[in-house]
């Protein structure tokens, strides 16, 4: 399937299901290895699927990336200020789905929030390169709660001149 070929969009409370077992595939094949039991068992409970949707009508933001009509990569925001889900299934991996979906909540969070100038992430020692290529920069060391491990990350934003169009433009910075 060519990039075009994804979309993203709200998620509807109706797919809830069917994105707890895609992001519990994913978490399985390249997450859980290195969790304990209490971390795995942590996990799992956040993305039951009336979890998520609990999640949805509370106000979280939760779009998925969508190719024909099965779901292949999720994104949640929660608070406007915080990446608590990000999640690409492994043959979607290297085609910028990541990106895209971070930056069309980007997008929205700036919608609703006049004063939106950075998001943080709890991001796992698996995927803090991957944050990393998407301008989050560690703000600490590898911690652990409730038997999840996370590196706390974040990505400010901040006005700058892009030099070939003397634009102002968004940029990460720090």
């Amino acid at each position: 399937m060519e990039r075009n070929d994804v979309h993203i969009e709200p998620l509807r409370a109706e797919h809830a299901g069917e994105l707890s077992a895609m992001v519990n595939a994913v978490f399985d094949e390249f997450v859980g290895g290195g969790y304990s039991a209490e971390g795995v068992r942590t996990f799992k409970e956040y993305v039951e699927s009336d979890s998520i949707a609990r999640r949805l009508q509370d106000g979280n933001l939760i779009y998925v990336a969508v190719a024909g009509s099965r779901i292949v990569g999720v994104i949640e925001i929660r608070s406007l200020d915080h990446v608590s889900l990000l999640f690409v299934v492994k043959e979607f991996h290297r085609r910028q789905i990541a990106r895209r979906l971070l930056d069309y909540a980007i997008a929205e969070c700036r919608k609703r929030s006049s004063t939106f100038s950075a998001l943080t992430v709890n991001a796992s020692p698996y995927s803090e390169t991957i944050y990393a290529r998407l301008g989050f920069r560690a703000t600490g060391n590898l911690q652990e709660t409730n038997g999840i491990q996370y590196i706390p990350m974040e990505r400010v934003f901040g006005e700058s001149i892009d030099r070939s169009t003397g634009r102002l433009t968004d940029s990460a910075c720090c």
